[in-house]
């Protein structure tokens, strides 16, 4: 074996085991974000999430027992231009 292609065999092998896992590890990477994704839009959908307001601070508006988010309804007006209002329902309830 000429000596300028010693030690290259090894090279292509270690090239290949970089891209095998480069793969990998994009493949989890792609499943851990659709996952994500899809287990979002699942809770954004359980909770009835709703985002009002053109501000750049968040409130959040939580009910109580026996209510939903439609007891808001008078309140956010108050507040659509300076928050970003984040309302909700807790499971089972609106």
């Amino acid at each position: 074996m000429p000596s300028w292609l010693k030690g290259k065999e090894n090279s292509n092998f270690e090239w290949s085991k970089k891209r095998e896992s480069l793969r990998w590890q994009l493949l989890v990477f792609s499943y851990i974000y659709l996952k994500t994704e899809k287990m979002t839009r699942d809770v954004i959908k359980r909770n009835n999430v709703t985002v009002h307001g053109e501000g750049t601070q968040v409130m959040l508006m939580a009910h109580g027992y026996g209510c939903d988010q439609n007891m808001w309804r008078f309140i956010t007006p108050a507040f659509i231009n300076n928050y970003k209002i984040v309302l909700f329902d807790h499971v089972g309830s609106g």
